[in-house]
């Protein structure tokens, strides 16, 4: 093959990527959020009764006064919003998570990580674009005092979880990383456990020869570690006793749907039966 020849895909697969990167940053670009998020209120964590209207923009990201949200009176503190570091959880932005910091002062500052969705009035539910009323925080999680949020990364989006990975700086400057896993069904996040850290990892083989791990939980529950570590296991595993058949346990614990004795596939795997993911004749994806 000729040098002009390998030239010329590389330059097209380079143009694709350049252009994939462009659509994320455009987006996800700090300017976009400050849009959405700017006049909205957010309910302060741990502090009944303290809000913040986030007003002011700071550099790329917003901020807002900590007040009393029955008086108005200013607690004399603020809050920021690192819309820098958002991301979004719906196609449309309207939910997503946000780190956010309570500022009261140069020695303590509180940084969380919270769950957001936007709850429109009856006017702005037509023009989107306006910024709502509510920001509605249903969940949050205390990263710690007096940390800086490096970034936020890796996120995957399962059907039971989603599970993102940190980098900050604690207060003496050293790097630390951190993965959280938020669950839908105990609606909190959580640090991220290994498998090793819930019970065991037992090998296994598959009908047509390939090995693969199992996550068998302290209560005899499974997952298949891929369905685990892809945000797709329940908080306590599959209950795989409820048969004694090895091809239904292996459906069971990879997340397949079995229901009534018969497992329920997506549109796009049929005509595949259990055997056929089993026996490697239809491929997962």
């Amino acid at each position: 093959m000729s040098q002009k020849k390998i030239i010329i895909p590389s330059l097209i697969i380079l143009a694709l990527f350049l252009m994939a990167g462009a659509y994320m940053y455009i987006y996800n670009k700090p300017d976009e959020a400050q849009g959405r998020i700017l006049g909205a209120t957010i309910i302060i964590p741990d502090k009944d009764g303290f809000e913040a209207k986030i007003t002011n923009i700071k550099g790329e990201n917003l901020k807002g006064d900590i007040k009393d949200s029955k008086t108005g009176k200013k607690s004399g503190g603020e809050v920021i919003a690192y819309v820098d570091k958002m991301m979004n959880l719906s196609d449309d932005g309207s939910s997503f998570i946000l780190p956010f910091e309570l500022n009261y002062g140069e020695q303590e500052k509180y940084l969380y990580l919270g769950t957001f969705y936007f709850e429109f009035d009856n006017t702005s539910i037509i023009n989107k674009a306006d910024s709502p009323k509510t920001l509605k925080h249903p969940y949050s999680y205390l990263l710690g005092k007096n940390i800086a949020l490096e970034k936020i990364d890796s996120f995957i989006h399962g059907p039971y979880s989603y599970t993102i990975n940190l980098e900050y700086f604690n207060n003496e400057g050293v790097k630390n990383e951190l993965a959280l896993r938020f669950y839908y069904e105990t609606e909190k996040f959580e640090v991220a456990k290994k498998c090793e850290d819930i019970g065991s990892i037992v090998k296994r083989e598959r009908g047509d020869g390939k090995s693969y791990d199992v996550c068998v939980f302290d209560d005899s529950h499974e997952c298949t570690l891929e369905a685990y570590e892809n945000g797709n296991c329940p908080v306590k595993g599959y209950d795989v006793s409820i048969t004694d058949n090895p091809i239904e346990k292996w459906g069971i614990a990879q997340g397949f749907l079995f229901k009534n004795g018969k497992f329920i596939f997506r549109a796009n795997y049929e005509p595949c039966t259990i055997d056929d993911f089993y026996f490697g004749r239809c491929e997962m994806n």
